[in-house]
């Protein structure tokens, strides 16, 4: 087994557009083959409010489900420039085989009258350990 020290990580984007409200939004990728697991999360947002207040989520990662449907993105944001940027990721409870490395997120856009709809780009970063 590695030491903390010999581990090597890698991240990985999925970028989703959202330019319409109200609607559910696929998006896939396939790890690279160098990827053991996957072993944190992190959503971000070109513009954070809305993602807050308007958005939530389903990951999958080869078939499994590691965030359940209706999952509110809020709960999978980083505290911003405050927090120091090793504490950024929702560390998973056990690290998450990249399998086959299909990576699925249906993002979701609800209204929420806190927050006017304007088109956003939303980006889930994994954090990854290297083979």
């Amino acid at each position: 087994m590695l030491t903390s020290m010999e581990r090597k990580y890698t991240y990985k984007p999925l970028v989703v557009e959202v330019t319409t409200p109200d609607q559910a939004y696929t998006k896939q990728i396939i790890l690279d083959k160098n990827i053991a697991s996957v072993i944190g999360i992190v959503m971000i947002c070109s513009h954070p409010q809305l993602l807050f207040y308007r958005g939530s989520q389903k990951i999958d990662i080869n078939g499994n489900e590691i965030i359940p449907e209706d999952f509110d993105s809020m709960l999978l944001m980083s505290g911003g420039i405050g927090v120091s940027p090793n504490d950024k990721f929702k560390e998973l409870e056990h690290p998450v085989p990249a399998g086959n490395g299909e990576v699925k997120l249906i993002y979701k856009d609800s209204a929420n009258a806190l927050v006017a709809f304007a088109p956003y780009k939303v980006r889930l970063m994994l954090k990854c350990l290297l083979r």
